[in-house]
């Protein structure tokens, strides 16, 4: 009897076939997951009536509902590269329906916080990330296409959901609203069953060291050149893209497959040595196979789709050397001083020595925080969780914006039915504006996604622009006092917020290079999740105190604006970092050469 088979190979995305079957999966999954999140501020008008309690304690609920989708991103993902998208969206669709039905009958808060916060939340996170990997997967030509349309299905769903949500509740109840929205969102089961995992087909065996995840070259290997990545065995022609920052190698930060094998004399002098085939490596002494290793393979049962490196970007892979183009200067001038220096970074460290520690107990199951887990699990999460990125001034000052933008992007969504009940428009106008926010931000996702693809688009100003329509859209939310105006300003908002889902991936692979955007995804997943707990309840808390929303719209839109304001800046912070680390190059060459010009003299 023959053991699983393993493979170190990824498929090829055929770009289309199937691929198109998943994209309506993905899009049905868009629709109802984000239709029922986006329209919740329709059930936050009923649950304080029937329950009787302030803004601020209702508006926990969908609080820990967003709080607990964005911050299982990073076990969602372990799951994937586990299991597959398939698995892993339909057990998110069976537990968000469960706790959508168990609410149905919760006598008071508590309940909801727990049914529809934590078991509904969960539930939708185990949804949403295998709802965009199952496309990125299938496309690599028409990626941006494919994605773009999955993604419009959140808008979409709000266009669709809010009218009908608001209808249900008018003809029946919120109890029996919500438990047909738990039904609806079994439907997910189905949807979640077209997400079929793309198999290796013998061609993609054959070409096993090609269609590998992207990884980038170190400068040993390029003889001074930018590292090239390297997409299903198409390497791109443009030389001055990297993707790679201070430090990168190979084998950091997690879940890489490393090809590369640490000599002797290459470990004792902590330099890597260049990437090797299978067969060189069948060649090498057994002594020098045995001092590391092997690197992590894929088996039957584990899906690995998080291996490869571009796997959460959405954008078009065509472009994306132009828009990494004008930061390969600075990384190569990092290259090539550490080079100089003839010493691994503590970026390079890591690696070596988790290997180190691995080789230590190799009959061991693989752990996490001292866990044990499957490989592909503890891959995932080392990557997604790898804090070595806040030594980076860039991601902190993009990860603060985010923590920001997350703190008030939800408030329109919660209170602009009840704001603009208050305001005297009528119940049923009330709530098609969040109607009129879906369909605009169905309209803005694909405007921005089609001119962000542009070479001749600066990606940063356009996202940091979009943050700040945004926030101030919200504030002027506060100066509308009819039907007409409030939608003129909700359409100003759905059009500008569809930046902040839409071009958070792409900006962070411009910023750090696609080599590090799981890891900083990961993270920034936490860090919105934590924010998002926070921001409806402050401004629920502020409507209780002074009974009126224009102190929390106003908080709201100055955190959204600033947030996007700030991020000017990073081009000023990206010189700073590229001039001192040019003059630590330049001091360390001269350290280098004095000796030796001494010696001479």
């Amino acid at each position: 009897m023959t053991g699983p088979v393993v493979s170190n190979t990824l498929a090829k995305p055929p770009d289309g076939g199937w691929g198109w079957v998943i994209v309506f999966g993905s899009f049905m999954v868009h629709i109802l997951a984000d239709g029922l999140t986006y329209s919740w501020g329709i059930f936050q008008v009923a649950l304080v009536k029937d329950f009787k309690c302030g803004e601020g304690p209702a508006s926990w609920i969908i609080s820990i509902l967003v709080g607990v989708t964005l911050c299982s991103g990073p076990l969602t993902s372990a799951l994937v590269n586990r299991y597959n998208c398939r698995v892993v969206t339909i057990a998110g669709a069976l537990l968000a329906s469960a706790g959508l039905a168990i609410s149905s009958v919760a006598q008071d808060l508590l309940t909801l916080y727990i049914s529809v916060g934590l078991v509904t939340g969960l539930g939708l996170g185990l949804m949403y990330l295998p709802a965009i990997v199952s496309v990125t997967c299938y496309f690599e030509k028409y990626r941006s296409m494919a994605t773009g349309i999955a993604v419009c299905g959140s808008g979409f769903g709000m266009f669709l959901m809010s009218p009908f949500l608001g209808f249900l509740i008018n003809r029946f109840d919120w109890r029996t609203t919500i438990l047909i929205t738990g039904g609806m969102m079994l439907s997910c089961v189905g949807f979640g069953a077209l997400f079929r995992p793309l198999a290796v087909t013998e061609e993609d065996e054959e070409k096993g060291s090609e269609l590998k995840p992207l990884e980038a070259k170190t400068e040993h290997q390029l003889n001074g050149q930018p590292p090239q990545i390297s997409l299903n065995g198409k390497t791109p022609t443009s030389p001055t893209s990297n993707g790679t920052s201070d430090g990168d190698s190979p084998t950091q930060n997690g879940p890489k497959r490393p090809h590369s094998i640490h000599g002797a004399q290459g470990i004792l002098d902590n330099v890597l040595t260049p990437t090797i085939s299978d067969k060189a490596r069948l060649a090498l002494s057994q002594p020098q196979l045995q001092q590391v290793p092997e690197p992590p393979r894929k088996s039957a049962f584990g899906s690995g789709i998080m291996y490869r490196k571009d796997v959460l970007y959405g954008g078009s892979l065509a472009n994306l050397q132009h828009h990494n183009r004008s930061n390969s200067h600075v990384d190569n001038r990092k290259m090539s001083h550490h080079s100089s220096r003839h010493h691994m970074t503590h970026g390079e460290e890591k690696p070596l020595m988790r290997n180190r520690r691995k080789s230590s107990r190799l009959d061991d199951r693989p752990r996490f925080c001292g866990i044990p887990c499957a490989q592909e699990t503890a891959d995932t999460l080392q990557e997604m969780l790898d804090c070595s990125l806040f030594l980076e001034p860039v991601f902190i000052l993009y990860i603060i914006s985010n923590f920001l933008t997350s703190i008030g992007f939800n408030v329109p969504y919660v209170y602009i039915v009840k704001l603009a009940s208050d305001r005297g428009v009528d119940e049923e106008s009330a709530n098609l504006l969040l109607s009129v926010v879906g369909l605009a931000n169905t309209f803005g996702k694909a405007f921005l996604g089609y001119v962000a693809d542009k070479p001749w688009v600066n990606r940063l100003y356009m996202y940091n622009i979009s943050l700040t329509v945004c926030g101030l859209s919200c504030i002027l939310c506060i100066q509308c006092s009819t039907f007409t105006s409030f939608a003129i300003v909700a359409a100003v908002f759905g059009l500008s917020c569809g930046a902040y889902v839409g071009l958070t991936a792409v900006v962070l692979v411009d910023l750090l290079g696609l080599d590090r955007l799981t890891n900083a995804f990961g993270l920034l997943l936490l860090f919105q999740g934590f924010a998002s707990f926070i921001g409806p309840p402050i401004t629920g808390g502020l409507y209780d105190y002074f009974q009126s929303f224009n102190h929390g719209f106003i908080f709201s839109g100055l955190m959204v604006s600033i947030s996007g304001l700030m991020l000017f800046t990073i081009p000023a912070i990206q010189r700073l970092v590229e001039r001192r680390s040019a003059k630590v190059g330049a001091t360390d060459d001269t350290t280098v050469t004095t000796p030796v010009a001494n010696s001479n003299s």
